[in-house]
């Protein structure tokens, strides 16, 4: 179960509209990474925008109250001890 989710909004995987759900946000990216950077950045823009399609920006924010960063904008400025 995702993070913060909740009984009142859980999908019904046994309906096709479930279903289909479960398909798209398990679908693949299509952009492949290789250790470029330029690649990297298009890689961490796509998992923002999926991430904001389907609702897990809180699973890839983390940081003080005071100060939430999260790992797609701020990709290798975030300490061990920040997560």
């Amino acid at each position: 179960m995702p993070a913060h989710a909740s009984s009142a909004n859980l999908s019904n995987y046994t309906m096709k509209e479930g279903q289909q759900l479960y398909q798209d946000t398990c679908a693949a990216l299509t952009d492949k990474i290789d250790g470029e950077l330029m690649k990297l950045k298009y890689f961490l823009l796509h998992i923002k925008d999926k991430a904001m399609q389907y609702a897990w920006m809180p699973m890839l924010t983390c940081g003080a109250s005071t100060q939430h960063c999260n790992l797609c904008d701020h990709y290798g400025e975030i300490t061990h001890d920040q997560i």
